[in-house]
């Protein structure tokens, strides 16, 4: 055949070494000698025959070779045609990129499924052994990819994380809003009573001040005409009275008004009272103010609580303590605390009297309303320790 000879043989021999002799038909003798006995030269080739897609015929030539995330069933087909013993050819292959690393084992068959692909690049390795190693392996190499399903898609996960960004930002958005606007209605309510509390301020020291300034002016006048003495004892009543009503009056309208609000505010207004009342009582006051007071707030209600608390103080100190000294010492950390100590008797002043036990009672849930305390002490005299909070 590789000498493009045909004739009809009528008898053929193989001598010893190898030779053929060959008698024809036409009486011609041919000599035929294996020059390399048990190879040949040309190898065949290892070819891909067919690929099925879930058992569909797919065209491999034409099409490209990425198939969706449902298409994952392989089934592919090789041949080598040796013309020798074509049957005995072995086959193997490798996946590359699946889960199974390794070479099959070679076998008689030329068709490998492959079930149940993940998503991904693969590359398929297939190889070709022949009978005897007439010929030497044939390699062949085919590359294909199975895609994702769209929700393991990079564009579907980073859709997902601007959608999630987006709806946190959304409630985050909506968080604040709903703060912003409980604050603005607060503010607004607080803004609402405080004007009333000016209004009411400002009434009570119009009105309500200027008729008790008239009864104590005409008190005091009638009292300068008046020689009997039981009338007179009347008058220095109401005296006293309008008095201590005005004082009075002019605490609340002090607590009430909203200009007011401030810790120094209030320092200064329990100062100058201190001051004033020792001053009236023949009390030794000394005030140790810290040298730096901050600007916080201080609503109306702790003002009027931390006073009257101090002002009660002062008047246990005038009516038992028997006391000719007073220290005041204040000091600002997180919190206020203010203390007033006497030299006087100490607790032993106020045994037996029920009213004054009911006072300090009185101040002690003055301070506890207010989320402070209150702790008195025997050291030589009376020791008041105030405690409250300060608002951040």
């Amino acid at each position: 055949k590789s000498k493009n000879i045909f004739f009809q043989t009528s008898y053929a021999v193989t001598d010893a070494a190898g030779t053929a002799w060959v008698l024809t038909s036409t009486g011609s003798i041919i000599k035929v000698v294996n020059t390399n006995p048990g190879k040949y030269t040309i190898a065949p080739t290892l070819l891909l025959t067919g690929i099925l897609i879930n058992n569909a015929p797919f065209d491999y030539f034409s099409q490209p070779a990425v198939f969706p995330y449902n298409n994952n069933n392989l089934d592919f087909s090789v041949a080598a045609p040796s013309f020798i013993d074509e049957k005995q050819v072995l086959y193997s292959y490798m996946l590359e990129g699946g889960s199974n690393a390794g070479w099959s084992t070679a076998l008689p068959v030329n068709n490998f499924n492959l079930l149940n692909l993940s998503p991904g690049k693969y590359r398929l390795h297939v190889r070709a052994d022949f009978p005897a190693a007439v010929y030497a392996p044939q390699f062949l190499i085919y590359s294909f990819a199975i895609q994702p399903p769209w929700w393991q898609t990079w564009w579907f996960r980073l859709l997902v994380m601007v959608a999630i960004i987006a709806i946190a930002l959304l409630l985050t958005r909506y968080y604040v809003r709903a703060r912003l606007e409980r604050q603005r209605v607060a503010m607004e309510k607080k803004q609402i009573i405080e004007k009333e509390r000016t209004r009411i301020a400002s009434d009570l020291h119009d009105d309500l001040g200027a008729g008790l300034s008239s009864i104590r002016f005409i008190s005091e006048k009638v009292k300068g005409g008046i020689a009997n003495e039981t009338t007179q004892d009347n008058i220095d009543r109401i005296v006293t009275a309008s008095t201590e009503l005005i004082d009075k009056m002019n605490e609340i309208i002090w607590a009430m008004n909203e200009k007011n609000d401030s810790l120094e505010d209030l320092l200064y207004y329990t100062r100058s009272y201190a001051m004033e009342y020792c001053g009236e009582h023949n009390l030794e006051c000394t005030i140790h103010l810290p040298d730096h007071i901050p600007a916080v707030a201080v609503s109306g209600e702790m003002r009027r609580n931390i006073f009257l608390t101090i002002k009660e103080s002062m008047h246990n100190i005038v009516k038992h303590a028997e006391a000719n000294k007073v220290v005041i010492h204040i000091e600002l950390t997180d919190r206020l605390s203010i203390l007033v100590q006497d030299n006087g008797k100490g607790m032993d002043a106020f045994a037996g009297d029920k009213n004054e036990g009911n006072g300090l009672k009185n101040m002690q849930k003055r301070m506890q309303s207010i989320g402070g305390s209150m702790i008195i002490l025997n050291d030589r005299g009376l020791r008041v320790e105030i405690r409250a909070p300060l608002p951040l």
